[in-house]
């Protein structure tokens, strides 16, 4: 539903900039006056007022965290129709245009985005001379502020940087790379050289809203003044006073330069404030006013008066922290909905003498999941800011220690963890070949240290100017010791795989392609399921599974309802959240079994009643086509009734745990009602996965894997199986002398190829030995160059599939391809099934003869060809089957944190604690990332949790064995799924770029997660942030002001510095504190000049 356009929630100011006439003007508006909200109401007005289409609006902001929330909000308001704007940060939005115009833009069709990282190692090879990282960032700052704003530069590039600079541009040329500045030039220098193209993204967007405005640079204005210079109908928000990112190239004159070139005196300020106190709006407004400003603007506060603004001091940080922790339990008591302690903030902040676990013991020890599940405070509620990393990785340990759940927000958090960054380097390298330096980086991470120095040794002395060259030969050099020769054939055996897995996946999601990415990095770190693997059960090994998931997928793509029924609500609400978190697109509701009835009996006489004519539903009843719901069954009382009185035909999963009894009720009740039931047996569940007794909740969990891997569509149905023969084992001299393949289609054999092939060379004795072909046998076939077109024929476009054939029969096939004259066939046609089978049996063997006795599958002739490859597609058949069940059995880890609660509240005191869903349950439900037992709390206010709260505790206390994965791992795996999910709806290959693209422009705010956690995080990740309670940490010499700023004589440092604090300041809604330490890291400090300013300033 389309939100209507209303001026009732804005006020005067925001009003009159929301209806100004479709022309250029500056919204000056300050922290927390509602500039959002005045910018959603613009588009509205536009849409609504002026007949803009959506799809003409173009919105562009600073941060995707940004982004995510101007999408929300139009999305409340647009409904769908929001899907039709172009909303997004600069970067997004130039790199959108690359990729639309490529080749204009002289860019490869899969370029990519280097992110810091890489831009770091592209600067290392270049500028060998640099050998600390810091140095490397120093100069790749120089570059960009440069580049960005050269007509301001205030230090100019040297000769060196200059020439630095130009080689670093060309190293990524040659890796198909672009980074952060390119991305913005090149689309600045599209427009300027091909008028045609800038006018076509002129007529696209008829309006232009911009956020942030004080955030961009020199080039993303020329860009904006490109495409609005034709309509104006330009809207910018800014304001100069927020304007704190310099060294990434922002330019805060460029507010000057809007006035000048679109805007002149049309400009509205925005100043009364709904955020803070007047007390921190005091403050705040003491300390801007002694910079020089572009508006004299003043906030209003809108809020009644609130507490004092605290300054405190300490000894050093070990004290500040304390005192930190001490106020947050103190202030969250003080919220506490329940009453259970009377003890105000103010009696327990102000005894130092109070250790933080007796503060906890004052507080009933509610700081972990009871506090969570019982208090209207959050944990999320306050935020620690701070000028440097250091002060926030030792407030981390010290909340830690206490028991206090925070998140430190640095760097790209999540993406920065080894097991994803190596996921998503695989992925960059598999789409983008040419990619030399990532691929560098993640066979770094993929070898020990020695083999790496020694593959760059090789490169060196050989002089081969691409890593993979290099590879190649290494593997292939003589004097690499085996140990080290496997390895690096794993790891090459592994990108090949997976390129050809993504050539096969055309049709699949984003999802199952990183599912089988993160499968052969064998990520036993983060995915628990995984080393637990041999030990799960197969969804589809259990009866009736299979077609249940049918049955609930058709639900999800009809719209057909699925009903959660069960007698206790609280397993019946759990289990419809791990329904509607599992399927996607479906349509969940846990009703108790009368409700159930009630609801089938009341759609069918409503649509009963449309077919007979009758009055349509009045207005509030469901008006929509009637589909017939499935109803999920938990117990047997609700199947009994469902029996007994449920209408007829009704489309029934039985998931509970009285199997035997519910057999005989469906073959005596249902049946003779037509109804379609399914009963599943959580029986069939392996005991070590589920525990001694069966559990409902265990078999919808399985039940939900089910429909998972309808979504594994088999791999390379249609192939060709190739197996050669040869006159000796070296690949770069030897000869074929057999040559077998067979054509498989759906995995069937359907036609062969077979032929004896006379060598130009003498077969060696240990050949011979092997495979048995003599001189004599050789003697009358056809050389290969004869076989050679009937065999490429025969190969066709298919994809070719050997055993070790990346180390073997590739490359002795293609070698001798070539000779004759003909194309190297392309690699990415190639499959090696010994990596796999690596993967799958690690530590195990993995040769033909192994796996055919694994699967028990006979191999006739050893050594010949046909019969080689007769047994390979059998193997590879295996393998394929294997491989899609170990994905359906590790598949929604991510929701195990609900499976455990559930499977807890379902069993009572007769669950098993080893049971692998429950400890590893267990373990996530503890995370600030699982909000499920919250959740449970809020829609059933009135019960108990607290034993089973007890439980949880003890469950994770007792596991620390390797396996178990922790409660933060968990949090990491769950906003990784959470990640790749948005890009699920989106066609492969542009699923993938989108992805990447927007990995390469993750910022650290972005890492902010929406979890019950005390955010400890840097001034500038919490930009556009507010909290109820803020602490602002370090205000010293040095560190608030910076030891930059104040060594520097230019006084703009100085007032930039100013307007973090200024920032960090109005980020505080009621509560706000600084604190000084007169000895941090172990040296004295001298408290911040600026303390003056804010007339805060006492005697230390």
């Amino acid at each position: 539903m389309i939100q209507a356009y209303s001026t009732a929630e804005l006020n005067s100011s925001q009003q009159r900039a929301v209806e100004w006439p479709l022309s250029p003007v500056l919204v000056l508006a300050g922290p927390g006056t509602g500039k959002t909200r005045t910018l959603i109401s613009r588009a509205l007005y536009l849409i609504q007022k002026k007949n803009i289409k959506p799809e003409q609006i173009l919105a562009v902001t600073y941060t995707n965290k940004a982004t995510e929330e101007m999408r929300a909000r139009f999305r409340a308001a647009l409904g769908d129709k929001a899907r039709d704007m172009t909303i997004g940060t600069f970067h997004a939005f130039c790199i959108r245009v690359l990729r639309e115009n490529y080749d204009v833009a002289r860019l490869p069709k899969h370029f990519t985005v280097a992110d810091e990282d890489c831009q770091i190692q592209v600067m290392a090879r270049v500028a060998p001379m640099l050998q600390e990282t810091k140095d490397i960032r120093f100069l790749l700052g120089r570059i960009s502020a440069s580049r960005l704003n050269q007509d301001e530069a205030r230090h100019p590039l040297s000769a060196l940087e200059k020439q630095l600079m130009g080689r670093y541009q060309a190293e990524l040329r040659r890796n198909c790379l672009i980074d952060f500045d390119d991305i913005l030039f090149i689309t600045w220098r599209l427009f300027f050289e091909n008028p045609p193209i800038l006018q076509q993204y002129r007529d696209s967007f008829r309006a232009i809203l911009v956020d942030e405005f004080q955030d961009t640079d020199r080039v993303q204005y020329e860009i904006i003044k490109m495409l609005a210079e034709e309509h104006r109908n330009i809207f910018v928000v800014a304001d100069d006073d927020q304007s704190i990112f310099s060294w990434r190239g922002a330019n805060p004159k460029n507010i000057e330069m809007f006035r000048r070139d679109f805007a002149g005196d049309s400009c509205i300020e925005l100043e009364e404030n709904y955020r803070s106190t007047p007390q921190i709006l005091e403050q705040a407004e003491h300390l801007i006013a002694r910079n020089s400003r572009f508006s004299m603007k003043s906030l209003v506060p809108a809020r009644d008066t609130g507490a004092p603004v605290r300054l405190e001091y300490f000894q050093d940080e070990t004290e500040e922290a304390a005192f930190i922790i001490r106020e947050i339990l103190a202030q969250m008591n003080q919220h506490n909905v329940n009453g259970h302690s009377q003890e105000s903030a103010a009696k327990i902040a102000a005894q130092p003498e109070i250790g933080i676990q007796t503060a906890r013991q004052i507080l009933s020890a509610r700081t972990g999941l009871a506090t969570r599940v019982t208090t209207k405070a959050r944990f999320s509620d306050f935020a620690v800011l701070y000028a440097r990393h250091s002060i926030g990785e030792n407030l981390e340990r010290e909340f830690m220690k206490a028991g206090v759940p925070c998140q430190l927000v640095r760097g790209r958090s999540i993406l920065d963890h080894d097991e994803i960054s190596r996921a998503i380097m695989l992925l960059r390298i598999i789409h983008n070949p040419k990619d030399q330096v990532t691929l560098s980086n993640f066979i770094e991470k993929m070898v020990d240290e020695s083999t790496f120095a020694r593959i760059e040794e090789f490169q060196r002395r050989e002089k081969l100017p691409s890593f993979r060259t290099a590879l190649d030969g290494f593997r292939r050099w003589k004097a690499v010791p085996e140990q080290e020769r496997k390895a690096v054939n794993r790891v090459i055996g592994m990108i090949s795989n997976l390129s050809a897995f993504k050539e096969e996946s055309k049709d699949r999601r984003l999802s199952t392609l990183l599912a089988q990415v993160l499968a052969y990095l064998a990520t036993n770190e983060l995915s628990a399921l995984l080393s637990e693997v041999n030990n799960l059960t197969d969804p589809y090994s259990c009866s009736g599974v299979y077609e249940a998931a049918q049955k609930l997928k058709w639900a999800s793509v009809t719209a057909a309802p699925i009903l959660i029924v069960g007698a206790n609500e609280h397993l019946r609400f759990l289990a419809s959240q791990l329904v509607q978190r599992a399927i996607q697109g479906c349509q969940c509701h846990p009703l108790d079994a009368v409700e159930a009835i009630d609801y089938v009996k009341l759609g069918r006489e409503l649509t009963l009643a449309k077919r007979n004519g009758a009055e349509a539903p009045r207005q509030g009843e469901d008006n929509k086509r009637w589909i017939e719901p499935v109803l999920i069954v938990l117990d047997s009382v609700s199947f009994d009734a469902l029996s007994a009185h449920g209408p007829d035909r009704l489309s029934i999963i039985y998931v509970g745990v009285d199997y035997p009894a519910c057999l005989r009720w469906e073959t005596a009740q249902m049946q003779a009602r037509r109804a379609q039931t399914l009963l599943l047996n959580p029986q069939e569940i392996n005991k070590a996965e589920r525990g001694i007794e069966p559990s409902a909740m265990a078999m919808l969990f399985k039940l939900c894997q089910g429909v998972a891997g309808l979504e594994i569509a088999d791999f390379l149905p249609n192939y060709v199986a190739l197996d050669i023969e040869t006159t000796d084992l070296d690949v770069e001299t030897n000869d074929i002398v057999e040559v077998a393949a067979i054509r498989v289609r759906e995995g069937r054999c359907v036609d062969h190829f077979e032929v004896l092939v006379k060598p130009a060379k003498p077969v060696s004795r240990e050949a011979e030995a092997v495979h048995g072909l003599k001189k004599e046998d050789l003697e009358r076939a056809p050389q290969f160059e004869q076989i050679l077109p009937g065999l490429l024929d025969f190969i066709g476009e298919d994809r070719l599939v050997a055993h070790n054939g990346y180390n073997f029969d590739f490359i002795c096939l293609n070698r001798k391809i070539q000779e004759a004259g003909y194309k190297r066939l392309d690699k990415r046609r190639f499959f090696d099934t010994l990596p796999m089978a690596q993967r799958l049996f690690p530590n195990q063997g993995a040769s033909i003869d192994a796996l055919a006795a694994r699967f028990q599958i006979e191999t006739g002739q050893r050594h010949r060809a046909y019969d080689d490859t007769r047994c390979l597609v059998d193997i590879f058949e295996r393998l394929k089957q294997e491989n899609n069940s170990r994905l359906r059995r590790t598949s929604h880890e991510a929701l195990l944190d609900i499976v455990a609660l559930g499977m807890l509240i379902e069993q009572g005191t007769l669950f098993d604690s080893n049971a692998i869903l429950i400890k590893q349950g267990a373990q996530r439900l503890r995370a600030s990332s699982s909000t499920i037992l919250e959740r449970l709390a809020e829609n059933f206010p009135q019960a108990n949790f607290q034993s089973i709260i007890s439980t949880i505790d003890n469950l994770a206390a007792e596991r620390s064995e390797t396996g178990i994965v922790t409660a933060e791992q968990f949090g990491l795996l769950s906003r990784f799924d959470e990640i790749v999910a948005r890009f699920d709806d989106l066609p492969l290959e542009e699923a993938i770029e989108n992805f990447l693209d927007f990995t390469s422009l993750y910022q650290q705010q972005d890492g902010v997660e929406d979890r019950n956690a005390v955010k400890l995080m840097t001034i500038y990740a919490a930009k556009g942030l507010e909290f109820r309670s803020v602490f602002v940490v370090g205000l010293e010499q040095n560190m608030i002001p910076s030891f930059y700023a104040v060594r520097n004589p230019d006084p703009e440092q100085m007032a930039e510095q100013r307007r973090l604090l200024y920032v960090a300041l109005t980020r505080a809604k009621e509560q706000l504190t600084l604190t000084v330490v007169r000895r941090r890291d172990g040296y004295e400090q001298e408290q911040s000049l600026f303390l003056k300013d804010l007339n805060l300033v006492r005697n230390a």
